[in-house]
């Protein structure tokens, strides 16, 4: 099943089970003291099981990243990619698609404490979900970019990632939302819809470049950028099982001039921290 594809069920089961009346919309947020405590210990359970696994039956032999030290091995992790059958991947299933779910879940939670709370949603609240949701949608709907990033192909999954990712990345990120069902802080429309311009210009700015280092790599140079022929730096490298490799580093910009992607990459930093 694709990022996507697993993103849309949770989330439709997830409304269905609300307006089917076996739960509520809001309980997430009613029991968020719960919620982190069953996290917590979740993470230290799935670290375990990692560390476990790592030292008795790891995947791959060369998928070992492990050492002597237990203390790096419980923290750092020891199997880049530790499995579970052949289609099971721990570190993908629980860095991106359980996740990234969960953040969908948790703002639509406390979206709907608010409702009722004060019999309505605001502005502010609209603004943070429609934001986070964009670029949820699009991690799931352009999942192989994570497949390529630094996260996937050269970290280990231990602690880092299970704490990391299980509970400092979902109750973290979602602290707009968790401050705005208790503080109904409404904004004017005009407002709203200039913060929601910045942020969809900013995350386009992402998406471009992003879709742009991928062409580039994907056809060895072969791909222009706007007008003009790709100029990269040929970064090489060589991997653990002696393999020479090779990647590209995009040095040119689709924009005629680097201030005003700077600017854009500034706006949206200001509208994910402060708003979404």
């Amino acid at each position: 099943m694709s990022g996507l594809s697993f993103f849309i069920c949770s989330f439709i089961s997830f409304l269905l089970s609300a307006a089917l009346g076996w739960t509520e919309l809001s309980f997430i947020a009613k029991n968020w003291r719960d919620v982190i405590l069953a996290a917590n210990v979740f993470a230290w359970l799935l670290t375990g099981l990692a560390f476990v696994k790592g030292r008795i039956a790891p995947s791959y032999k060369y998928d070992i990243r492990g050492n002597d030290s237990y203390i790096s091995d419980i923290w750092r992790g020891i199997e880049l990619h530790p499995r579970f059958g052949a289609a099971w991947d721990l570190k993908i299933f629980h860095n991106g698609r359980w996740t990234m779910t969960a953040l969908a879940m948790i703002d639509i939670s406390f979206a709907a404490l608010q409702w009722e709370i004060y019999g309505y949603i605001t502005y502010s609240m609209i603004c943070v979900v429609l934001l986070r949701n964009l670029l949820i949608v699009n991690f799931f709907g352009n999942e192989e970019w994570y497949l390529c990033s630094t996260d996937v192909c050269d970290k280990p999954f231990g602690f880092y990632f299970a704490w990391g990712s299980g509970v400092f990345f979902p109750t973290i990120y979602t602290l707009q939302t968790q401050y705005l069902a208790m503080n109904a802080i409404e904004l004017p429309l005009t407002h709203t819809i200039s913060i929601l311009s910045l942020g969809i210009a900013g995350f386009m700015v992402y998406y471009i470049a992003t879709e742009q280092k991928k062409a580039v790599n994907d056809t060895k140079d072969a791909h222009d950028v706007g007008d003009e022929k790709a100029q990269f730096i040929r970064a090489s490298y060589t991997t653990t099982d002696g393999v020479e490799r090779e990647s590209l580093l995009l040095t040119v910009e689709t924009y005629p001039s680097s201030e005003l992607s700077r600017a854009l990459d500034l706006n949206v930093c200001y509208v994910w921290i402060v708003w979404g």
